[in-house]
């Protein structure tokens, strides 16, 4: 049987051994804690941590987009693409052709029909009737001036253009029964603005300014072209109404006509 004495001995030994053992895991915690440390340091050296991300931009609040305005500028752009000169003349001259037999009162459907293309077809080349009829006038006048420059440019001496110029203008009128006709209605109708009624204004003031220019015309008329001018249309008008009735004498007619004009503004 164990005495006091050595109980109490391996008592001791087996406290030291417990206490070395705490030691020695304290220890190697330590080392580990020191180890550990030592490795993300060096990580953070070799792999450093990205930036912090900027805040989020707040939301850009634009306008909402005018979708009717976008949609007309598309259907704008579309349609004058696909406006053709050809409908456009075939319209003008279907026009005329109504407006000559049933006046300004002339249905666009007939206007349509006869131009060979559909009703609304004419309100895409001219949004409303009297954007047609003054469109038509425009036409007419100016097919009327350019044949009647024609004649003017092609004589230089004055008697000779006043000639040049009535023939023109009676040959015209001859030809195209349905644009006089469709022209003299238009030229009483309120419907046409003053800007249509200036639109060939350029090219009539240069031919009149040389036709009034010089010697062969009563001085008193040739400063007064509104009166010569009235004088010119009201026989001109009488004369192919005369060759209308008796087309046989066409030449004959339109000679004695102007020269009854050329008598009425004093010319030699």
């Amino acid at each position: 049987m164990r005495s006091i004495g050595a109980i109490a001995h391996g008592s001791q030994i087996e406290l030291r051994n417990r206490r070395i053992e705490e030691w020695v895991l304290t220890a190697i915690v330590q080392e580990a804690s020191v180890l550990l440390a030592a490795r993300r340091t060096l990580l953070r050296s070799r792999f450093p941590l990205s930036p912090p991300l900027p805040p989020p931009r707040p939301p850009c609040h634009r306008p909402a987009p005018d979708v009717k305005s976008e949609q007309a500028l598309i259907i704008g752009r579309v349609v004058a693409r696909a406006l053709s000169k050809d409908k456009r003349t075939a319209i003008l001259e279907a026009a005329a052709h109504w407006v000559a037999a049933d006046g300004l009162a002339a249905r666009s459907a007939k206007i349509a029909q006869a131009a060979s293309v559909a009703d609304g077809t004419v309100f895409k080349y001219f949004p409303t009737k009297d954007a047609l009829l003054n469109a038509l006038y425009v036409w007419l006048k100016q097919d009327l001036v350019d044949a009647v420059m024609a004649a003017f440019q092609a004589r230089d001496d004055r008697p000779g253009r006043w000639e040049a110029v009535w023939s023109a203008y009676v040959d015209w009128g001859v030809a195209h029964a349905d644009k006089r006709r469709a022209l003299k209605q238009l030229r009483v109708s309120e419907t046409i603005t003053a800007e249509s009624r200036n639109a060939t204004l350029p090219a009539m003031t240069t031919m009149a300014g040389a036709l009034f220019e010089g010697a062969g015309a009563d001085p008193a008329h040739a400063t007064s072209p509104d009166f010569t001018s009235a004088v010119f249309e009201a026989l001109a008008e009488m004369t192919i109404d005369r060759i209308e009735a008796d087309r046989g004498a066409h030449p004959a007619h339109r000679r004695r006509g102007f020269e009854a004009f050329w008598r009425a503004i004093g010319g030699a």
